[in-house]
């Protein structure tokens, strides 16, 4: 990170603006068939609020380079491998301790 940075809070948000319930779909898209619930709000419930990376850009030069879609699809390939990599050390101790 630049100097600059120490100690601040930067919001990093995307070209585009998202929707919960685009979240949803995305997800579904990718990552298969989950059904999505509708449920009425409750008191309390985030009620969304509009984020700017005006800083991030300003301050450290940064923009997103991702779009939404592609970022979900890159976390969901990035989690995926993380968990078989999980799986496979587990099946290692599993032996080692036979």
């Amino acid at each position: 990170m630049k100097p600059i940075a120490a100690n601040r809070i930067y919001n990093l948000d995307g070209k585009e603006k998202v929707t919960i319930k685009q979240i949803a779909e995305t997800v579904r898209k990718l990552a298969g068939n989950v059904p999505i619930e509708y449920i009425e709000g409750r008191p309390g419930d985030f009620s969304g609020k509009e984020i700017s990376s005006e800083r991030a850009r300003r301050e450290l030069n940064w923009q997103p380079k991702v779009g939404f879609e592609e970022g979900v699809r890159r976390y969901i390939a990035w989690y995926k491998e993380r968990a078989e990599e999980r799986r496979r050390d587990a099946e290692k101790l599993d032996k080692a301790l036979l």
